[in-house]
């Protein structure tokens, strides 16, 4: 069966969204790409290189969404909750604005006669856990997967794990006072599941190259279930050096401060404590992704940034 098209992608020129961009057009696809910034050198780039019609949308302004996916087929929706805690607002206000967004998108998805939605879900946590952890990035994109499945348009999910490029842009190994390396981290001893952003697009179209396959299914992305030891060890054999993990309590990562500290405290948490709801199935992933980017190609493939992270400055 062929894609359902045009595609709109929401998200183009972020993580998800450009891997979803890129993957549809080398399929073939006619693909609108969605973005706040059209004149961002990345939209440029995705209208220039890749022939992606750009619309400009925002989904915190639910009124330019019908707009944006007027005409489509199907949409690849992913909304980011990481830009709304970063402009300030709570991680409660962030998840109640995604399912805002999501139940906005849904909306004018039907009134646009869109026949499929691939939808960047998670798990409810609260829900799950009867609300004895609250990890609000994770909530809000369950609470909108329950209103993409309310909605009638046939859909599938994706449930990424914690992205591998994590450990180069956002817990990468730092260098102490002792001079040693470490991974500061509160995954415990508990095996982490891992995936890599760019492969984000890969799944996507092999679920819209056959959508009546796969709708109403939700898959746990995962290429790898590693300890952070196991990582920690992988990337020594890269760097030539000895990385460590510093296994530190959930309550000490939130002490940190940052936006978002004790919210990504509780999501790792979930993945300890709660492990067996937070379901991914590296066998389902490579079903969608043969050529799945492993641990080991990951570390392989970007080995000179890890090397240039750590570098003397």
């Amino acid at each position: 069966m062929s894609i359902p098209q045009p595609v709109v992608v929401f998200g183009a020129t972020g993580a998800q969204g450009g891997s979803v961009v890129k993957a549809l057009k080398a399929a073939g696809a006619a693909v609108i790409g969605i973005t706040r910034n059209p004149d961002s050198d990345k939209a440029k780039a995705l209208s220039e290189s890749l022939g992606v019609e750009l619309r400009k949308a925002d989904l915190e302004d639910t009124a330019s969404i019908p707009a944006a996916v007027a005409g489509a087929k199907s949409i690849f929706l992913v909304t980011d909750f990481w830009a709304m805690l970063g402009a300030g607002k709570t991680p409660e206000v962030a998840r109640d604005e995604e399912v805002k967004q999501v139940a906005a998108v849904v909306a004018a998805a039907k009134d646009a006669g869109v026949e499929f939605i691939v939808y960047s879900g998670l798990e409810d946590v609260e829900a799950l856990t009867g609300g004895a952890l609250s990890v609000p990035h994770f909530d809000g994109k369950g609470r909108g997967e329950a209103i993409v499945a309310a909605s009638g348009i046939p859909y599938a999910f994706v449930r990424l794990s914690a992205y591998t490029d994590n450990f180069l842009y956002f817990f990468p190994p730092r260098r102490g006072e002792d001079g040693k390396l470490a991974i500061t981290i509160p995954q415990k001893d508990a095996p982490l599941d891992l995936f890599a952003v760019g492969d984000t697009g890969a799944a996507v179209t092999t679920i819209l190259s056959s959508p009546a396959t796969y709708a109403g299914k939700a898959f746990g992305l995962a290429s790898d279930s590693i300890t952070v030891s196991d990582f920690a060890a992988k990337l020594s054999a890269v760097l030539g050096e000895e990385v460590v993990y510093n296994a530190i309590p959930a309550a000490v990562f939130a002490s940190f401060g940052f936006p978002g500290a004790q919210d990504l405290a509780n999501m790792f948490l979930f993945y300890t404590d709660h492990h067996d709801k937070f379901v991914r199935s590296i066998e389902d992933t490579k079903s969608l992704v043969p050529s799945v980017t492993t641990v080991d190609a990951y570390l392989a493939a970007n080995a000179d940034k890890f090397k240039a992270l750590v570098a003397p400055k």
